[in-house]
């Protein structure tokens, strides 16, 4: 992609007597060369979309994960949850069973 215009810049310096024609046209080329090979690098507006678009996508990916993130932690809460009742109503009946045993050999023995 040429971004001077060569066949001008050449003859500005054949015309302004700068340089000849050979050397004029040689450095024209040079330039025209070197000028595309500094554009190669450069980052374009399709980049940029591209890069948002991107960006967009790992964002939309971040949110769907977030979202199973958290309804994986509800549903670990819910199952704990449920198992401390279960091991709080465990240890309920264990103490009041040693309160009945206990009251049971007071009354025998006691």
């Amino acid at each position: 992609m040429a971004i001077i215009d060569t066949l001008r810049f050449r003859n500005i310096l054949v015309d302004g007597e700068i340089a000849d024609e050979e050397p004029a046209q040689e450095l024209v080329t040079a330039l025209d060369e070197t000028f595309d090979e500094a554009l190669d690098g450069l980052t374009t507006k399709q980049d940029i979309n591209e890069l948002r678009s991107e960006m967009a996508a790992l964002r939309s990916d971040m949110r769907a994960m977030q979202a199973e993130i958290m309804q994986d932690a509800a549903e670990r809460e819910t199952r704990l949850t449920s198992r401390l009742y279960t091991a709080l109503g465990v240890a309920v009946g264990v103490v009041l069973t040693a309160l009945g045993v206990a009251a049971t050999l007071l009354a025998v023995f006691g």
